[in-house]
């Protein structure tokens, strides 16, 4: 899979989306207005920054209100941010705060019930792609055992990630590399191993 995902085209390239959670995400993604992507900063120079906790929240939001509307699907999952799930019901995780969970109960490990991981970085902060990427990889191969790993360039796209990472060596490659344009308007798909 590496496709370039529109308002336009998703209708007809969603089927080519792993599950129903992952279509969601990247409708999710396309409703987030530009405004949550590049935020205003005012002071002696106007001008606009990337600030990752906004546009978290935003999605967040985004993500929810699709939730609301599938009940069936999302009976008994859970949406959450920043969570630990180390030091409590897994021994040997390494020591983590997820951006974005999606997953059943969330003080056990449910097999099947563990839909997503995603960490996140905006553009702002691409010389920490590689450290996410890294948490990625360790946690894909670790007891945690979620249907995707997904790592979430804001503000990015697929051929500017695929520069940024080119001396990063996975040696778990399970995961999936999302990109959303500054406008808001593109969402590129990837796997990790599709980029090297």
């Amino acid at each position: 899979m590496n496709i370039e995902i529109t308002k336009d085209n998703y209708e007809a390239v969603k089927k080519d989306i792993l599950s129903p959670y992952m279509q969601d995400f990247v409708e999710a993604l396309l409703n987030v207005e530009p405004r949550y992507i590049m935020y205003p900063i005012k002071g002696k120079e106007e001008r606009v920054k990337q600030i990752e906790r906004i546009f978290a929240y935003e999605f967040y939001h985004q993500y929810r209100l699709i939730m609301q509307t599938k009940p069936d699907l999302y009976s008994g999952i859970y949406l959450n941010g920043e969570i630990s799930k180390a030091d409590s019901i897994y021994d040997n995780v390494l020591k983590c705060y997820p951006d974005l969970v999606l997953h059943g109960d969330p003080g056990k490990i449910e097999n099947g019930k563990q839909y997503f991981l995603c960490e996140m970085k905006t553009m702002d902060n691409s010389n920490d792609y590689k450290a996410d990427l890294k948490k990625l990889t360790e946690l894909s191969c670790s007891p945690l055992k979620f249907q995707n790993y997904i790592f979430l360039a804001i503000g990015d796209d697929l051929q500017n990630l695929k520069e940024k990472i080119e001396d990063f060596t996975p040696y778990c490659c399970n995961i999936l590399c999302i990109c959303i344009s500054l406008d808001g308007k593109k969402v590129g798909c990837a796997h990790l191993s599709e980029l090297r």
